[in-house]
């Protein structure tokens, strides 16, 4: 199953040149449009949680063990790393973010580069650069922009030509990680395991590729099970298989269609020319696509597909899908049709923007730092205020709108770091929190869900704590979306 190199041939310095000239409009279009969604992109709330998870990892505490997490362990640390440097807050989140989905677009070149040549990772690489969604959802402080540049990393393990075992070291770190950001990304590093164990020339060569990957998923995540099995089974299992909201029609459907619809467009063609011409196909460049395939489709199998989660593979699907179309002479013909393609959609949605969410954000947190000692502790759904005013969060309350439920004891509520409706309550009736950030509106992430069915709270129970914070409490600075409230009485 080992392929020889193809589009490799190509030593001609003009075109080499012309090719990182484009690569770098390319990269220069992608930085715009970066910059707009990390200053003016819509807050998401999870977005305090992964900050506050990366603040807590690097500051020696462990995922599941000592605070509430929800996806794998490796992302903490990942983007903890970063962050240590730049700086821990929600603009800091976001370049970062920013700046895995450039070194994904790198690699989305290298990648088509070595599948098939220069011009098939320069089309990838557009089709997804000039993708809205895919930028907006990159530059959110997530897992998708990390999880997305592993991916492409272990990709080329399979790709690139280096020696065999190499290539299965390249594999096994990026392919780990991969996972280790989110789980979901399994499948499609399962697809591109495969194909690399049929390139070894022996049965050792095969045991090897299968062998090292279990064992370094092995060593890096069986330490934070035996941490706490409880805790990691919950937050990676029970709480994403607990979910009563079933998405699965349209609504997930038009939001991946509206992903990244020029590489959609170029995957389905690159399917059908794969089909129509097999054997002309070589295994890397199926390899490739249909990684890509399989991680769009686990995400549409999920009870509750978003069409954000599909993010990491877009990148994937477009380098492999044009690997294979720009082999034949009539796609270059149609090639102007084919760099219009993501332009043509953005007259259609756009990614919501708040021109005002940054101000709004650094105000709130400005004032709340301000106006409360540094050691004392902000309740709140968004853990990012917290993290800008310099402040913690209450202990069960760093998953922030996902800390609260009513569907266990509240003995095992505690172990899993959350908080029950009576314990919310009592918390806000003790005064013990020096102020109090919530959204405008009693929005529903103002713990208007419970973990992890993400049923309604209770509005009965809900109303006991709007009540406490109302005789508790005095909102004393206001700016759309936030709300802060300071003690009006003595602590209990």
């Amino acid at each position: 199953m080992r392929d020889k190199g193809i589009g490799m041939n190509d030593t001609s310095q003009g075109r080499a040149g012309k090719s990182i000239i484009l690569l770098l409009l390319i990269l220069v279009v992608y930085a715009w449009l970066a910059w707009k969604y990390v200053l003016i992109g819509r807050l998401n709330a999870d977005e305090g949680f992964y900050c506050l998870a990366a603040k807590k990892a690097i500051a020696g505490q462990v995922p599941y063990r000592d605070f509430a997490y929800s996806q794998m362990p490796a992302l903490p640390y990942v983007n903890g790393l970063v962050m240590k440097i730049v700086g821990f807050g929600y603009l800091q989140q976001r370049i970062v973010n920013a700046a895995w989905g450039l070194a994904t677009l790198a690699a989305v070149f290298c990648l088509g580069l070595c599948t098939a040549g220069r011009y098939a990772g320069l089309v990838a690489a557009w089709v997804t650069a000039t993708s809205l969604f895919w930028v907006h959802f990159v530059c959110m402080g997530k897992t998708y922009a990390a999880t997305g540049f592993f991916l492409m990393l272990a990709t080329l393990g399979i790709c690139i030509p280096w020696s065999y075992y190499r290539k299965v070291l390249l594999f096994t770190a990026a392919g780990v990680l991969a996972i280790g950001c989110r789980l979901t990304a399994a499948p499609a590093v399962g697809v591109l395991g495969v194909f690399l164990i049929l390139q070894g020339r022996g049965t050792r060569d095969r045991i090897i590729a299968a062998v090292l990957p279990a064992a370094a998923c092995l060593a890096l995540f069986l330490p934070f099970f035996l941490a706490d099995p409880e805790n990691f089974i919950f937050w990676n299992v029970e709480y994403h298989a607990g979910t009563w909201v079933d998405r699965r029609g349209w609504d997930a459907i038009s939001e991946h269609l509206w992903l990244a619809p020029g590489v959609l467009v170029l995957m389905l063609a690159g399917t059908v020319g794969a089909i129509a011409k097999f054997r002309q196909v070589n295994s890397r460049q199926w390899a490739v696509l249909l990684a890509g395939i399989v991680g769009i489709a686990t995400q549409l199998s999920l009870r509750s597909p978003y069409g954000e989660n599909s993010v990491p593979y877009v990148a994937l699907g477009a380098v492999g899908a044009a690997a294979i179309l720009t082999r034949w002479g009539w796609f270059k013909r149609f090639r102007a049709i084919v760099l219009m393609l993501p332009l043509l959609a953005w007259p259609g949605p756009k990614p919501v923007t708040e021109p005002f969410i940054l101000k709004s954000l650094l105000n709130s947190a400005k004032f709340v730092e301000g106006y409360t000692s540094p050691d004392k502790l902000v309740l709140t759904p968004y853990p990012i205020v917290a993290i800008e005013a310099n402040r913690e969060v209450f202990e069960g309350m760093e998953m922030g709108k996902f800390a609260l439920t009513s569907e266990m004891p509240e003995e095992r509520a505690r172990r899993l770091h959350l908080v029950t409706p009576r314990m919310l309550t009592e918390l806000a009736r003790s005064g013990r929190a020096a102020a109090v950030v919530l959204r405008s509106y009693r929005s529903v992430w103002n713990f208007g869900y419970s973990v992890p069915s993400l049923r309604p709270t209770n509005k009965e129970e809900l109303n006991l704590f709007w009540q406490a914070v109302k005789q508790r409490y005095r909102i004393a600075f206001t700016q759309f979306p936030f709300v802060v409230a300071l003690r009006s009485g003595p602590t209990k």
